[in-house]
């Protein structure tokens, strides 16, 4: 299996099955980084389906970083709606942060994205690459799985199965479209109970479907 052959499968996988959510505009040129940064905050910890609906509650209260100003209650309140209330205490410091450090604009480097509170490195790293289109891949529960499945490699060295993940990116390629490829793939196809592996393009190559 070559590097563009496995990602040019699940891109056009993803071309085909990608469901549609609230946030999907603010991944379209021209990129929307505040939105993509909300709709990724929303998202760590909590799947797509129950995030939606408060990411859409939370864009029509506050549809921009600006409108946020003075809202510490309100927006802590519908972070809350998601059922972490740890991380929905740190939103407003976070967006204060952004207005009063950054003026009001998403930093583009890593360094300065993780500097900010409540921000780790799945956020930081789905912020440069589906606002940015930076060559790095955003590792979720379904990445890992995906990835360690079809390879056959260990996920206990972070930075190393990071390093692995992103060796993996085309450079004619959208980062971003290949990242969604692989979260949706784990989401859909190659699941933690009862994989699909016959829906999967790549099964032929799968150290795991081979078990």
């Amino acid at each position: 299996m070559t590097q563009a052959w496995f990602v040019e499968k699940l891109v056009e996988w993803i071309g085909e099955n990608a469901r549609p959510f609230a946030w999907d505009d603010a991944f379209d040129e021209p990129r929307d980084p505040y939105r993509i940064l909300v709709a990724e905050l929303m998202l760590t910890r909590t799947n797509a389906v129950a995030a939606e609906a408060i990411y859409e509650r939370f864009i029509a209260k506050f549809p921009t970083l600006a409108s946020i100003n003075g809202s510490d209650s309100e927006v802590a309140k519908l972070f809350e709606g998601l059922g972490l209330k740890k991380r929905a205490s740190r939103m407003p410091e976070l967006f204060r942060q952004l207005a009063n450090e950054y003026h009001g604009i998403i930093p583009r480097t890593y360094s300065k994205l993780t500097s900010l509170y409540g921000i780790g490195p799945y956020v930081a790293n789905a912020v440069l690459c589906f606002a940015f289109g930076r060559a790095v891949v955003p590792v979720d529960v379904n990445v890992i799985r995906v990835i360690t499945r079809l390879f056959g490699v260990c996920h206990d060295d972070k930075k190393r199965f990071q390093v692995f993940v992103n060796g993996l990116l085309d450079p004619y390629v959208d980062p971003g479209a290949f990242a969604l490829s692989l979260m949706e793939m784990g989401a859909l196809v190659c699941r933690v109970k009862r994989p699909l592996c016959e829906k999967c393009p790549v099964s032929d190559n799968c150290a795991f479907g081979s078990l």
